[in-house]
């Protein structure tokens, strides 16, 4: 019988390397890895357990199992189905924030937040996140959504900071940062 190709690949974060599990190991089994049906050539290509570099929403992996059978004195190379799988991938969240312009000292501003990552190809995500705003060096110490009075001060450029952890199903934590400036009149 032809062997049987097993792989699980663990939920990992968009951007970061995975090592599959569960794949058929030892001296009588060469592996064939491929990435999104290309042929991998990476770390550990030739093993049970490649390391996939830099792995986003969509992609997949394939492999090729091949067992060698000494049957009467001849090795024989049985060659398994190819399995490809989706990788298990949890999309960074990628916030949008934006404000009226110009946004001047003393008066209310309102910023609008959007999360842009609608997470196509990517494990079910959810996402949380913390603001903070800075004016130069001193943090203005205020965080969240919704409507923000400046202080009294002359302020060339507000940074609002806004770092989020999207968590895939199986707990996996994604942290990611994003700054966005906004110029003071």
């Amino acid at each position: 019988p032809l062997p049987i190709p097993e792989a699980a690949f663990p939920e990992t974060c968009e951007g970061e390397s995975v090592v599959p599990v569960g794949v058929e190991n030892g001296a009588a089994f060469n592996h064939a890895w491929t990435i999104n049906g290309a042929a991998f050539s990476g770390t550990g290509a030739n093993t049970a357990a490649p390391e996939f570099p830099n792995v986003a929403c969509g992609d997949s992996a394939g492999l090729v199992l091949i067992q060698n059978i000494g049957v009467d004195g001849v090795i024989l190379m049985c060659e398994s189905e190819e399995l490809v799988q989706p990788l298990n991938v949890v999309a960074l969240a990628m916030p949008e924030v934006s404000a009226a312009s110009p946004l001047c000292n003393g008066l209310d501003a309102d910023f609008t937040f959007a999360e842009t990552e609608d997470g196509s190809g990517c494990s079910p995500f959810s996402a949380a996140y913390e603001w903070t705003f800075v004016a130069g060096e001193t943090s203005l110490g205020h965080s969240g959504i919704g409507p923000f009075t400046f202080p009294a001060g002359t302020f060339e450029d507000i940074q609002v900071t806004v770092e989020a952890q999207s968590s895939g199903a199986d707990g996996t934590v994604c942290p990611s940062t994003d700054a966005f400036v906004f110029t003071m009149t």
